[in-house]
């Protein structure tokens, strides 16, 4: 039986920065930006393009921020490790 290894969040806050090389790095793959709100600041969640393909564990900690916060595209999980940006550290 081998052991799943648990989604982690990486938060960046307002006013920092995180490139895209480093959030690939993080997730472990081809990012996709998805965005969101992250208590009730603009955010973008970085996530694994073919996370759900992969079969990455589930990250708990940011989908239930998405189902809590009653978010359409939360009716498909958030698997896999993640980047939270907010605000002014966001993408163009």
């Amino acid at each position: 039986m081998s052991d799943v290894i648990p989604a982690r969040t990486l938060i960046i806050p307002d006013g920092d920065s995180y490139s895209y090389e480093e959030a690939r790095a993080f997730v472990k793959g081809y990012v996709e930006v998805v965005n969101s709100e992250f208590h009730k600041h603009p955010c973008q969640l970085i996530v694994h393009e073919e996370g759900l393909l992969l079969g990455l564990p589930l990250n708990k900690f940011i989908s239930s921020m998405q189902v809590a916060q009653n978010r359409p595209e939360s009716q498909q999980y958030i698997v896999g490790n993640v980047v939270v940006l907010i605000g002014s550290a966001r993408w163009d």
